[in-house]
């Protein structure tokens, strides 16, 4: 034992056993257990977001397929017109839709500006659609708009919706096409 100012210094602790986890040593076999289950847990996870590893959860019965849904879109979105020309006739919105319900639907459409909080319907109607079939619909619609920003807006019955900003202008300084 040496001495100090204070006394006598305790003696120098115990190496630690080879399973603690504070130990220098390997991993104990408990926490090699924990990563090798860890890395299984990721590698699963990540498998059953492929399509081969849905198919084997669904085969399994631990997962279903999608559900039943109505799908709305804008089938060609970069030919949606940006600018709406107060006044004009004839302007077109084009948007599909598609069943996948399972049964034939009939789906109640309208087509509508929005603007300042306001939303003035301009086409509306209905499409029955069988099971697993899309169409798209062009509506002819007749613009009525203050000037400014606009959406024009799809809703369909079942609450779905669309919507895309374009600029209502003046009649007089519209670029038709």
């Amino acid at each position: 034992m040496t001495s100090s100012f204070f006394g006598a210094q305790p003696p120098p602790a115990p190496p630690a056993p080879a399973d603690d986890p504070g130990s220098s040593g390997r991993p104990s076999g408990r926490r090699r257990s924990y990563f090798l289950l860890l890395i299984a847990v990721v590698l699963i996870g990540g498998l059953a977001q492929t399509p081969p590893g849905q198919a084997a959860l669904r085969a399994a019965g631990v997962a279903g397929g999608p559900g039943p849904y109505s799908e709305l879109a804008f089938p060609a979105p970069e030919q949606l017109p940006r600018e709406l020309v107060s006044g004009a006739e004839g302007a077109s919105v084009a948007f599909s839709i598609r069943n996948v319900t399972g049964a034939t639907h009939t789906y109640r459409w309208t087509v509508s500006l929005d603007s300042a909080g306001r939303s003035r319907p301009v086409a509306q109607g209905t499409t029955p659609l069988v099971d697993r079939a899309t169409t798209v619909v062009t509506p002819k619609v007749t613009v009525a708009c203050a000037p400014g920003p606009v959406s024009v807006t799809v809703r369909l019955d079942g609450g779905q919706r669309i919507a895309y900003r374009a600029d209502c202008v003046p009649v007089t300084t519209g670029r038709l096409g």
